[in-house]
């Protein structure tokens, strides 16, 4: 069989992006968290590395170091709001609900797993910030 005639069932593309994760799995049978790394990224959807089974279909939220520093100073992470679409023993998928960029604080990522946080309020709303302002300027609001 010809590989190039096994058509890809994505829509976007995805790039190999390895950074720290910190997930949160909310069910009705208990609250899964943990740590691991993204291996690959696209704009619907991650796949990082788990520490245990996560139930497919059930609500996440993931915080992902960002590589790049705002104003070349302040740490930056990607909240992700999603679900579960696939999942084994040691790696998992998630589809985007929402997203949002926050500064990351001193504590980076490190208080998330381990709290009972769960991230509500951003203080970076990189893209609503960007559409806002060039709505006003285009004589919107």
């Amino acid at each position: 069989m010809d590989v190039s005639a096994i058509r890809e069932r994505r829509t976007c593309p995805r790039f190999p992006i390895e950074q720290e994760v910190r997930y949160k799995q909310l069910s009705a049978q208990a609250v899964l968290a943990g740590v691991g790394k993204t291996l690959n990224m696209s704009s619907k959807g991650i796949l990082f590395t788990t520490e245990q089974r996560l139930s497919t279909g059930a609500p996440v939220i993931l915080e992902v170091s960002w590589p790049v520093l705002l104003d070349g100073r302040i740490a930056l992470k990607l909240v992700v709001r999603g679900r579960t679409v696939w999942c084994d023993e040691a790696k998992g998928a998630i589809e985007f609900r929402s997203y949002q960029f926050r500064t990351q604080g001193t504590e980076g990522l490190n208080h998330f797993a381990a709290s009972n946080h769960t991230p509500e309020k951003p203080i970076v709303k990189v893209l609503e910030a960007n559409q806002e302002w060039s709505g006003r300027r285009r004589g919107g609001r």
